[in-house]
């Protein structure tokens, strides 16, 4: 019965610090699709007769998902969170397992701590796996020239980004609020230059595919080639002459000593 009081306490206590809590800044928390968090309050070890009550913001008001009191722990309030959730007694804690991307929102903790209440907000974004991006060449067939244009493409996400770098610094980068477009990004090969990578991250991972030059760009790659010959045939070239200059000295050399 005490246990019922205190929760219908607490939900018209919700009630009435539901606009303070809209201006309060929420812990942010972030993790990724089917992995596990805990939420920490960061409390003392709590004392035996101190109760904890967690709530999810969920269609338009906060819901109990979870509560601790004297020692006992409820975590079946809630159906879509059920099994997955622990709550440590002593601390405070709440632990979500097999995060969906529906478990993003507010999660709000309640405790009493010697007759003193603390509320305290979090904010949790559940992030899906980037995909790995796929690099293309769309360079003209008829176009004969030797530059070498190529695209960079990913299924878009929740705070999706897709880039180009080389070396470790980004050349240019792209993003859209728009979910249902994949991310495009177009890049201009330039010769004899460091590799390229292009780069598909949200907030809490990435995927990375590095340009493949010879295989999407052949033409620059053949160029590439052709001035590495050029230039070591021309180094050819010069320590055959510088030979043949010195064997040229040291005949005439000889022939002068030998005419004194």
């Amino acid at each position: 019965m005490m246990m019922i009081n205190l929760r219908s306490d607490f939900l018209l206590l919700l009630g009435l610090v539901a606009a303070l809590l809209r201006a309060e800044q929420p812990r942010v928390e972030t993790a990724r699709e089917g992995q596990a968090i805990t939420l920490h309050p960061h409390f003392a070890e709590l004392q035996a007769s101190s109760y904890v009550i967690w709530s999810f913001y969920h269609t338009g008001s906060f819901k109990v998902i979870a509560e601790s009191f004297s020692g006992e722990i409820t975590t079946d309030f809630i159906q879509r969170f059920r099994d997955r959730l622990q709550v440590d007694g002593q601390t405070g804690s709440l632990s979500i397992s097999k995060l969906g991307l529906s478990d993003s929102g507010v999660y709000l903790l309640q405790t009493e701590i010697n007759g003193d209440t603390t509320l305290l907000r979090f904010q949790l974004t559940v992030y899906a796996p980037v995909l790995k991006p796929v690099i293309t060449n769309i360079n003209s067939s008829h176009s004969g020239s030797e530059n070498c244009s190529v695209l960079c493409s990913v299924e878009n996400g929740r705070e999706v980004t897709l880039s180009w770098q080389r070396e470790g610094e980004t050349l240019n980068t792209t993003s859209s609020p728009d979910l249902n477009t994949p991310l495009s990004l177009p890049l201009e090969i330039e010769e004899n230059s460091a590799p390229y990578s292009c780069v598909a991250a949200n907030p809490v991972c990435n995927q990375t595919v590095r340009l493949n030059t010879s295989e999407l760009c052949p033409q620059t790659a053949v160029h590439t080639c052709s001035v590495q010959c050029c230039r070591f045939t021309e180094f050819v070239v010069r320590l055959v002459l510088s030979g043949l200059v010195s064997v040229v000295l040291a005949v005439l050399l000889v022939h002068h000593f030998k005419h004194r």
